[in-house]
């Protein structure tokens, strides 16, 4: 108890400020409000998801009873060999492209019944010289085979001229802008080919 002084006021007394509990109603209720916002988000993005999976299909069919269509009215015709798959999720469009090991002598996939082998990587003035050997294991032969390789974020094609049933050939292509040191992995894609065939005798 303070000692008190003659003379002097009494100080008042501060009024106690009451302190409210957490009320277990509204926590409940602000925890169903965000778990139904949760559930709303997620049902719209499973329907958006749905529906562009069902224009994909119907496009993905259109485009190769075009491609059919094209091919059976050219029988007796070389035609370009550039079928892939492409997965079509809104405006993105992604192709397989397999990862190659760009130091390496060993044979590995490019997919589509590729290969490559005998990867080099050098510095060359701007850029980065890559070379190496592409192997075919398609049932024909065919001629002006192009790739497309990507390093770095960097894409360049190149063109074999020919490529026999099981044979291979060398390639070369520049890629501006890449440090060689940096350049040892990299993805590579088929583009398109021509048929190389002989008319049958008459």
């Amino acid at each position: 108890m303070e000692p008190s002084i003659p003379g002097a006021e009494p100080s008042p007394t501060e009024p106690e400020i009451p302190v409210r509990a957490p009320d277990a109603h509204t926590a409940t209720g602000r925890l169903s409000v965000a778990v139904a916002i949760v559930a709303l988000a997620v049902a719209t993005f499973a329907a958006w998801y749905a529906a562009e999976a069902r224009r994909s299909a119907r496009l993905t069919h259109l485009q190769l009873g075009v491609l059919q269509a094209n091919v059976d009215s050219n029988t007796n015709s070389p035609f370009s060999s550039d079928l892939y798959l492409e997965y079509k999720v809104g405006r993105v469009i992604e192709r397989w492209a397999p990862t190659i090991d760009l130091r390496t002598d060993n044979l590995q996939s490019a997919g589509q019944s590729f290969m490559l082998a005998s990867m080099n990587v050098s510095a060359e003035p701007g850029g980065t010289r890559l070379t190496g050997t592409v192997v075919s294991d398609r049932a024909t032969d065919l001629e002006m085979a192009t790739f497309e390789i990507t390093v770095l974020g960097v894409s360049r094609q190149f063109t074999v001229r020919s490529l026999a049933h099981g044979g291979s050939s060398r390639f070369g292509v520049s890629l501006p802008g890449v440090v060689a040191d940096s350049a040892r992995w990299g993805q590579v894609r088929y583009v398109s080919s021509t048929i190389r065939y002989s008319p049958p005798h008459q």
